[in-house]
């Protein structure tokens, strides 16, 4: 018994074969938690990128401490670049903007690309998470800006599902209902 195969039919499975196994389906590792020596509870998310067409694309890590439940440090780097990054403004809908532009106190240790944290509330994180049509501008140090999507209607980026992944960390590690995140002052706890 003779098998015979349609040319056409085979080339375009193979091509759907080959178009799976090319597809960036890179998964994320789990956010880090950890209780410190002073029985403070933390998380830490893996680093993730935006939407982008370029490789200059801006990564982000979330870190958080029962010390401080409203705040989470939000660290953004650069790929690419060797200036530092100066400030970042996050546009969600209309007017809804965020602006980060004084440094923590704590930065992160040098890496393969300049990188630079800033205290934020945990409802910005919420905000990345969860808010379509939202995008980043990040300014460099050197005056270069880089303006990416976190996501829209159609796509979102890795950095949402780290940051939705880290904010069940931070759920799980404070107790509370979600509808309670940062419910601990929010913005006044940047000032402590």
């Amino acid at each position: 018994m003779a098998i015979t195969l349609n040319p056409r039919r085979s080339l375009g499975a193979l091509a759907l074969v080959l178009a799976g196994c090319a597809s960036p389906t890179a998964t994320l590792a789990p956010p880090q938690e950890a209780v410190a020596t002073d029985g403070s509870k933390q998380a830490v998310s893996a680093t993730a990128g935006l939407e982008c067409g370029q490789p200059r694309c801006p990564q982000l890590t979330a870190r958080w401490s029962s010390k401080r439940a409203g705040v989470a440090m939000l660290t953004i780097g650069v790929p690419y670049q060797k200036s530092a990054v100066a400030r970042a403004e996050f546009h969600f809908g209309g007017n809804q903007v965020v602006r980060l532009m004084l440094p923590s106190g704590e930065q992160p240790a040098p890496g393969d690309y300049p990188a630079t944290a800033f205290d934020a509330p945990v409802s910005l994180i919420d905000a990345i998470a969860y808010r379509a049509g939202g995008w980043v501008r990040v300014v460099m140090a050197d005056g270069l800006v880089v303006q990416e999507t976190v996501s829209n209607g159609e796509v979102k980026s890795q950095a949402v599902d780290a940051m939705r992944e880290f904010l069940r960390a931070v759920d799980t590690a404070t107790g509370k209902p979600v509808e309670e995140r940062g419910s601990g002052g929010g913005v006044f706890d940047l000032l402590k």
